[in-house]
């Protein structure tokens, strides 16, 4: 691939679609991005100056023009399907655009885990030893290492986990 020019296909339709996306407020920033790689590159600027007006990397725009092009023929056949609705259709230009799910390390702590580290944050103070009137994520995590739940865990971590739930 010439990082000097690169060509990406792109209808009219999938077009307006993207441009709806960019100005969309509820829009991801992410995907935002990522959408607005397409027409810089389909104005024939390059790779290297999409890269450098957007400020990402010249491998990310490869990447993305690459998907794009991969999903175009499909995008062609869904355009003209009569079957597919106009909704389904951004739908699938949309999922060109998402980011795929990437495998982090593997998790540290079980779901059983979390589940009792989540119980202590719910149980009355009073109910332990504790010299205190209110959990913090501090203590919750010396009292799931004082139970033997786990060996060590970070107040941030206990954050996360009760944000989460």
């Amino acid at each position: 691939m010439n990082l000097h020019q690169n060509h990406v296909n792109q209808t009219d339709i999938a077009k307006k679609i993207l441009q709806h996306l960019t100005r969309c407020s509820k829009t991801p920033h992410g995907l935002v991005l990522r959408v607005k790689i397409i027409p810089a590159l389909a104005s024939g600027k390059g790779i290297r100056l999409a890269a450098r007006e957007l400020k990402i990397d010249k491998k990310t725009v490869k990447k993305w023009c690459r998907r794009q092009n991969e999903a175009h023929p499909g995008i062609l056949t869904a355009e003209s399907d009569p079957e597919i609705t106009p909704k389904q259709y951004s739908q699938m230009i949309i999922e060109v655009f998402n980011d795929k799910f990437r495998c982090d390390a593997p998790a540290k702590f079980t779901a059983e885990e979390i589940v009792h580290i989540v119980s202590i944050a719910c149980e009355v103070i009073d109910d332990s030893d504790r010299p205190y009137s209110r959990w913090t994520y501090r203590e919750i995590a010396d009292e799931a290492v004082d139970r033997d739940i786990v060996e060590s865990i970070s107040p941030s971590t206990i954050g996360r986990f009760l944000s989460d739930a």
